[in-house]
């Protein structure tokens, strides 16, 4: 039981002594260009795709429930999600 202690303790000694990793100069280039903001003419199918996000049935299948929340929000909106929001169908 001693010897698990001190292994333990000295295995979170090192973990915590090691540097941090040095910063890198890479820009992301997937927000830098783009315009983050959301667009009010948007929200109506932003509301829509976060109503279908807080079902019941996305707690059991949640990558499944992001693909078709997705299209349920083009197809239920019309091309208004498909072509302003980015929505795909």
């Amino acid at each position: 039981m001693k010897f698990t202690t001190v292994l333990v303790t000295a295995m979170a000694t090192f973990t915590i002594a090691t540097p941090l990793a040095a910063s890198s100069d890479v820009k992301d280039t997937v927000t830098t260009g783009a315009n983050i903001l959301v667009r009010d003419d948007c929200q109506e199918c932003h509301d829509y795709y976060n109503k279908c996000r807080g079902s019941f049935w996305c707690w059991l299948n949640p990558v499944g429930c992001d693909i078709s929340c997705r299209a349920d929000t083009c197809r239920d909106n019309g091309e208004k999600c498909h072509n302003k929001c980015g929505y795909e169908c």
